[in-house]
């Protein structure tokens, strides 16, 4: 099992630790997590990264204990400040969602409750969490649509989701997530359906957060572009694993996993390149895993030993690190797909 042991554990708001999490379905147990094992870094904000179906949401719902059948978490460990989460009771996880950890869900019109207007909504969570009465939580609610830029606030209050545009439910979550100032915001495709000038304003509030209230971020995104602007470190995830883990200028600068390598090649257009370029084959079915390397099939730099054995992760360089064998060869300059990204993060 791979732990990062160069970094001291007080700077860690949140470890995940060997996380194994199945589904089971009429073809078979899913393994949606394989031993994932994930650092958030105390005031930094964290991309996570990856194809549709690698594990990404269900990384952040375990986090948040949302877990249900037929889905359950077989083993591992989730550390929030060195209490592990899986083995509170949901009475206490009841607390500490929404006041310690907040989330915004990957579709905030559907996040929210069609029943009850935005003021209703916004009483729930701070009666529950700070015990204000109806008078103070409207004066609070104000503030918070005001500060993610809803204009007339007050009048929103009235307002039912249906009645509002997707940037505005999700400037809603937003306030909602942000009401009680947590310590770990998570985010599930925070930006996607909005346009450029309202993605902008949306990743400027979360810059401001971790600025502002020191919490710790969690952004979970398809939008390579946004990682790079917004977060400190990346977190790279393939079928149901992390396969690569770093600060951001490095990941994006010096991928040292080659489904890394893909990604990046595949998202910035390079002058060089006649075409665009696309990663070939699939993912592997998550129900009949490979017994070696999960992306060996897909990659060009496999060899027979990927086919074989899982590789370990590897720390190549001071919190990077990637799950491949040939990790050590990339960081070296070698077989970079004839891919440079040297101008993607200055």
């Amino acid at each position: 099992m791979f732990l990062i042991q160069r970094e001291d554990s007080k700077e860690m708001l949140l470890r995940i630790e060997n996380l194994h999490v199945t589904f089971e379905t009429f073809h078979g147990v899913v393994h949606a997590l394989s031993g994932v094992n994930l650092n958030l870094h105390e005031g930094k904000i964290t991309g996570l990264v990856g194809e549709t179906g690698s594990g990404k949401s269900v990384t952040a719902k375990s986090v948040m204990g949302l877990i249900t059948k037929p889905g359950k978490i077989i083993s591992g460990k989730i550390y929030l400040e060195n209490e592990d989460l899986l083995i509170k009771s949901e009475s206490k996880m009841q607390d500490i969602r929404g006041k310690i950890i907040s989330m915004i869900f990957q579709n905030p019109r559907s996040a929210l409750n069609p029943l009850f207007n935005v003021e209703d909504q916004m009483f729930f969570i701070l009666k529950r969490h700070q015990n204000l009465n109806k008078r103070e939580s409207r004066k609070k609610t104000i503030e918070l649509l005001d500060s993610v830029g809803i204009a007339d606030p007050e009048r929103r209050l009235e307002n039912y989701p249906f009645e509002m545009s997707t940037g505005m439910c999700q400037r809603i979550m937003i306030a909602m997530a942000l009401s009680c100032q947590p310590k770990l915001l998570i985010a599930d495709e925070p930006t996607t359906g909005l346009d450029v000038t309202i993605q902008a304003q949306i990743l400027d509030l979360f810059n401001q957060m971790v600025s502002d209230f020191g919490s710790t971020a969690l952004i979970i995104t398809h939008d390579l572009g946004v990682v790079a602007e917004t977060c400190d470190y990346t977190a790279v995830m393939y079928a149901s694993q992390i396969v690569e883990f770093g600060p951001t200028q490095n990941v994006f600068n010096r991928p040292l996993h080659p489904y890394t390598q893909g990604l990046l090649a595949s998202s910035f257009y390079s002058e060089n390149s006649e075409s665009f370029y696309y990663i070939p084959g699939r993912v592997p079915n998550l129900i009949n895993f490979p017994s070696g390397c999960q992306f060996a099939e897909r990659c060009e730099a496999s060899r027979q030993i990927c086919f074989e054995e899982n590789p370990p992760m590897e720390s190549l360089y001071e919190n990077h690190q990637a799950k491949c064998f040939a990790a050590s060869s990339f960081s070296k300059g070698k077989n970079w797909s004839n891919y440079k990204t040297d101008s993607v993060i200055n």
